[in-house]
């Protein structure tokens, strides 16, 4: 049986909290948190963060507090959709900021002009291009 603890951070009288509940509720703050801060798509960061608590906590535990991924999908998604920019309708639209550009120099040119180019690749991929015989493109293209 869990230990009983006060969640009163407040000095209000609040009901009592188990241990379980507690980890159940980190746990959800960290998934909101992750899902506001990286780019890993959501159902992966909500499967870690459950295959985290397996180690506080047991299966069975696990499975009658926490709330499925299903309960939590829409807040998750806002979350999210608050902190990843619109799709851009024309090239026009496209703002490229450090966030998107520089987490491994992928970007290596944007023309930037009304036939707007724009050329992604990381260093190690420029690499294996360099010494490839045959290079295969594929783009799309809208008239």
């Amino acid at each position: 049986m869990d230990d009983e603890l006060d969640f009163d951070s407040d000095h209000r009288n609040h009901d009592l909290f188990t241990y379980s509940d507690i980890q159940i509720f980190k746990a959800i703050g960290k998934i909101k948190n992750r899902c506001d801060k990286e780019i890993t798509p959501v159902t992966e960061i909500y499967d870690e963060e459950v295959n985290e608590l397996t180690r506080l906590l047991s299966s069975e535990v696990i499975a009658d507090l926490m709330p499925s991924f299903e309960s939590l999908r829409s807040n998750l998604y806002r979350i999210r959709n608050k902190s990843i920019p619109i799709l851009p309708q024309t090239t026009d639209d496209i703002i490229l900021t450090p966030t998107f550009t520089k987490t491994f120099d992928f970007l290596l040119f944007d023309t930037q002009d009304s036939d707007r180019i724009l050329a992604f690749c990381t260093a190690s991929g420029l690499s294996r291009l360099s010494s490839a015989s045959q290079w295969h493109i594929d783009a799309t293209f809208k008239g």
